[in-house]
């Protein structure tokens, strides 16, 4: 689902290409994410580059060692497969946009950029199952042997050199209820391997 910012006046044009209004949230939106790019005049977010991340997600896990205690947990990051690439040229006057799907042009991104991305499920899931939650609005992961705090790195390397390293990863695709808009989305050329080889988990 995708939250529109549609003025009044706007209303029928926004329902006619297939908007629908949400009574909870008082805003027009849309559900279809491959129409998403009909609806770039009502975006929330001003933008040159906006990655809009739609549907789902996937948690990227690969053991790390606890500097404390030694005990291996997680560390995590975020997949994306599922996205458009928006962005604007004031040359041209006009907006571009480029729809991704899965091996496609996957990225992997640090949590801390993706923290948008980090409520209802997949939230749940990290606090039960990896020791993170949000507090006072930064993420914050606890050892679960030690229980001290563990720094998120966002310089941790999840490149690889080979693909028998992809059997270290572990794959965790998760629903978002709202699509949610993302900028400086990095890439790495290793990431469609980590996600093609790696193992997955529908959670």
């Amino acid at each position: 689902m995708l939250l529109l910012n549609v003025p009044y006046a706007e209303k029928d044009e926004a329902k006619s290409l297939g908007a629908k209004w949400n009574p909870k949230f008082k805003k027009w939106y849309v559900t279809n994410s491959k129409d998403y790019y009909k609806f770039i005049k009502w975006f929330e977010e001003d933008y040159e580059e906006r990655f809009l991340i739609c549907d789902y997600i996937y948690l990227v896990s690969k053991n790390r060692k606890c500097p404390y205690c030694g005990f291996e947990n997680n560390e995590i990051k975020v997949m994306i497969t599922e996205y458009y690439n928006f962005y604007f040229e004031p040359d041209n006057d006009g907006e571009f946009y480029e729809y991704c799907s899965g091996a496609d042009s996957p990225r992997i991104i640090d949590l801390s950029p993706a923290k948008r991305l980090i409520k209802g499920k997949v939230l749940n899931f990290l606090k039960i199952n990896y020791n993170i939650d949000l507090v006072n609005g930064r993420l914050s992961q606890h050892c679960k042997f030690c229980d001290r705090q563990i720094k998120i790195s966002p310089s941790f390397d999840f490149g690889i050199h080979s693909l028998e390293e992809t059997k270290y990863f572990t794959l965790y695709k998760i629903p978002i209820k709202e699509d949610v808009f993302l900028d400086n989305v990095g890439w790495c050329s290793t990431d469609e391997y980590i996600y093609t080889y790696s193992k997955k988990i529908v959670v």
